[in-house]
């Protein structure tokens, strides 16, 4: 049986997309906001398809070293609070790390053919309590989050 190919097509096709409306003359006019979460939309959908087209994820690490690819160093949460220590993950924050692989990971036979659910309320309240520690801990280098965040309700 074949693949649907919705989101083939949906990867392809948003990816022409904000190609395109990245090099118009409107680009210059978005606020920084907007071509940021373009960038990272760009990247996602480009991440997808090589991975896509190659025919699948493999264990890439060997080819990253050999043309120089810096190993990961991701910045982690207890870096910023000493104090900070690892929790057990929640049976909902497994399930939208899930969903997020899911939809930027690769281009899974497992997505929801849907409009998306992100962003819902309950997105926020998975990341509330872990925002609200942060910035009990963390008091400068994080104004414009501080900002955006008292912007929710």
């Amino acid at each position: 049986m074949m693949p649907s190919l919705d989101d083939l097509d949906h990867e392809l096709s948003q990816l022409m997309k904000l190609h395109r409306e990245m090099r118009t003359w409107r680009w210059r006019l978005y606020p920084k906001t907007i071509k940021r979460a373009a960038d990272l939309a760009y990247a996602a959908h480009m991440r997808v398809l090589l991975e896509f087209f190659r025919n699948g994820r493999l264990n890439l690490k060997p080819e990253l070293k050999r043309i120089g690819c810096p190993d990961r160093n991701d910045l982690v949460v207890s870096e910023l609070d000493r104090v900070w220590t690892g929790t057990t993950w929640t049976d909902d924050e497994l399930g939208r790390l899930c969903d997020a692989d899911k939809l930027l990971g690769h281009l899974s036979k497992d997505r929801r053919h849907r409009t998306s659910d992100w962003g819902r309320d309950a997105d926020w309240d998975l990341m509330r309590g872990h925002v609200d520690r942060l910035f009990s801990s963390v008091t400068s280098g994080l104004d414009e989050a501080q900002k955006a965040r008292r912007k929710l309700t």
